[in-house]
């Protein structure tokens, strides 16, 4: 992709990634809880409208950030699109639509891997909304190049990482939760268009740098054995990190 293209992608992540503070504290809810309400300093009650998801991350009413370092979510966010942009081709509309579905994950995997390493929570409203978003662009792609292997590829990798994970939530005893059984679906669906072996190798890298951390962490005495560590972080790493590796 050309470098005007790719700095203008850049510049979207970085307002999206601005943008990102406020929703991340207000869906860091309590499993069973729709969303954060209120300020924790004032007690003052956050808009229920959209005023009360768009923001700074800091509260209207005290000032008190709600996040923190919420400036970090626009390097992230811009390197992240900038990555996609640079390695995903774009010479076609269905190469462009592949890429758009991308971002939409991009997108959708900083906010859950913020919330998942808060509050060891991915909500399925974030997954699911992603998954229609990527899933509808990655169907259009499919349609508009005539290539339906690349909507049926999305699925059966989508099914394929989703009854994996499943399994292995089945045999864990509650280490792996249901929603990392659904954003694994959700990996899958965007890995899927690009081939098995990408598919592999974001499963590899998800679960290499998961037991990379919590080795880290089990060595600094940080955690115990029985302690949980988010995967969602690394399912969307390992994710983004197979693309980058693999297309070009």
């Amino acid at each position: 992709m050309n470098v005007v293209a790719t700095v203008g992608i850049a510049a979207l992540g970085a307002g999206i990634g601005a943008l990102l503070p406020l929703p991340v504290y207000r869906l860091s809810a309590p499993t069973g809880s729709a969303a954060v309400v209120g300020c924790p300093h004032c007690q003052e009650s956050l808009p229920a409208r959209l005023r009360g998801w768009v923001g700074h991350g800091a509260c209207k009413s005290c000032g008190t950030p709600l996040t923190t370092a919420p400036w970090r979510y626009v390097p992230v966010a811009a390197i992240v699109f900038a990555m996609l942009a640079w390695r995903l081709p774009h010479s076609s509309l269905a190469d462009s639509l592949l890429l758009a579905a991308w971002l939409v994950f991009a997108c959708a995997g900083i906010w859950l891997a913020a919330i998942d390493l808060r509050v060891r929570r991915l909500p399925t409203t974030i997954v699911g909304g992603a998954a229609t978003g990527s899933g509808s662009l990655i169907a259009t792609a499919a349609l508009v190049s005539a290539r339906p292997g690349l909507a049926v590829a999305a699925g059966i990798a989508a099914a394929s990482l989703g009854l994996a994970h499943l399994v292995l939530a089945v045999l864990s005893s509650g280490q792996l939760g249901m929603g990392d059984v659904r954003l694994a679906a959700l990996c899958g669906l965007l890995l899927g268009p690009q081939g098995w072996g990408t598919v592999v190798l974001g499963a590899a890298l998800s679960w290499l740098l998961s037991a990379a951390f919590a080795g880290a962490l089990l060595a600094a005495r940080r955690v115990g054995r029985e302690s949980l560590i988010p995967l969602g972080p690394f399912l969307i790493t390992g994710t983004l990190l197979a693309v980058f590796v693999t297309s070009g």
